[in-house]
């Protein structure tokens, strides 16, 4: 997701060539949601992590929503 946060400001930098660019501060925490092969998923924030299924359904809407557009 951060990827994903970070285009929009990568792609106004890019057209913005020769010229100030526009700062990003990336976030200090974010969740991080790792998908494991049995449909549960590792959810991370900060140094905090969670291993369950209902984690694994949260990525796999995330995941189908990203790729729907």
């Amino acid at each position: 997701m951060v990827a994903v946060q970070q285009g929009n400001i990568l792609a106004t930098n890019l057209r913005r060539w020769g010229q100030p660019l526009q700062p990003y501060r990336a976030r200090s925490r974010y969740l991080s949601l790792l998908g494991t092969a049995d449909g549960k998923a590792l959810a991370l924030w900060g140094d905090q992590y969670h291993w369950h299924r209902a984690w694994g359904y949260l990525k796999q809407a995330i995941d189908q929503r990203f790729v729907r557009g």
